[in-house]
């Protein structure tokens, strides 16, 4: 982008005012709604010639706003994703308790899966947090110095879940910039400036919109990321029909490699349930 493209956005899309505002007032803040903040500042723009029939290069005005424009923006304000950095919901021990019997139950799998225990068409993942690795995992954007808030990292969502999130959010953010547009804030005193909640009838609507959106994708071998999830969190064998370390998410293979004793004893244990 020109410098005169971007000192243009600048004079529509006073971001970092109206981001400091919505801080304020407790809007959880993420790169897609800082997207959807300029997109709709620009639709609101009553500037006589810098609105949405202004073009760059024959390109409509909001179509400056790419990703790597937010973050331009986010990096000149010294806007960070924050992580928590407070009192931990587990300690270090319970933590390692975790790991260990995360690593020892895919040691398990691993050998039901090569024995032939477990067959992949058996299989049913009953809900997505099949792991929960950390539990004070998650990151909002925030100044530098800013306190973050907390959220669960489940590798299980790599594909089906993560893919739902953020269609999800991409909705929702919408749906809050047209809210924020609006005025529709929650009223009483103990509101703290939060957006009026939508009700129950919007959020089925989102959420069964977000599953259908899924639901069309596949990767590029036709797989659907259900199967995919169920591959990185161990209950499933890739495309060559064997299980391995390498087909599990990051965070489970850095157990594993942490924990290999862990993992040998469940591997073990599962050449007992194949002698039965």
């Amino acid at each position: 982008m020109s410098d005169k493209a971007t000192r243009t956005l600048q004079q529509v899309v006073p971001l970092c005012d109206r981001f400091q505002r919505l801080r304020r007032a407790g809007v959880k803040l993420s790169n897609q709604l800082v997207a959807e903040m300029g997109v709709v500042f620009i639709e609101d723009s009553e500037h006589p010639r810098l609105n949405t029939r202004f073009t760059v290069k024959s390109k409509p005005f909001t179509s400056l706003l790419t990703p790597r424009r937010v973050q331009d923006f986010l990096e000149r304000y010294n806007i960070v994703y924050r992580r928590h950095k407070g009192k931990k919901q587990v300690s270090a021990e319970k933590q390692m308790q975790i790991d260990r019997s995360v690593a020892k139950h895919l040691g398990d799998l691993n050998r039901q899966f090569e024995d032939g225990t477990l067959h992949p068409d058996q299989q049913y993942n009953m809900d997505e947090s099949h792991f929960v690795i950390d539990l004070d995992d998650g990151k909002t954007l925030d100044f530098v110095g800013a306190q973050s808030v907390k959220y669960r990292s489940i590798p299980a969502d790599r594909f089906p879940i993560q893919r739902i999130k953020e269609h999800w959010r991409r909705l929702a953010e919408r749906r809050n910039m047209d809210a924020i547009r609006k005025g529709d804030w929650k009223t009483g005193t103990s509101s703290s400036g939060k957006l009026a909640n939508p009700g129950k009838k919007f959020f089925l609507e989102l959420a069964a919109e977000c599953i259908r959106l899924v639901n069309l994708e596949k990767d590029k071998n036709g797989d659907n990321w259900a199967k995919k999830s169920m591959v990185q969190c161990g209950l499933d064998v890739p495309r060559d029909g064997v299980w391995k370390i390498e087909q599990l998410s990051r965070e489970l293979k850095e157990i594993v490699a942490l924990y290999p004793d862990a993992f040998e004893e469940g591997y073990n244990q599962g050449a007992a349930y194949a002698s039965i």
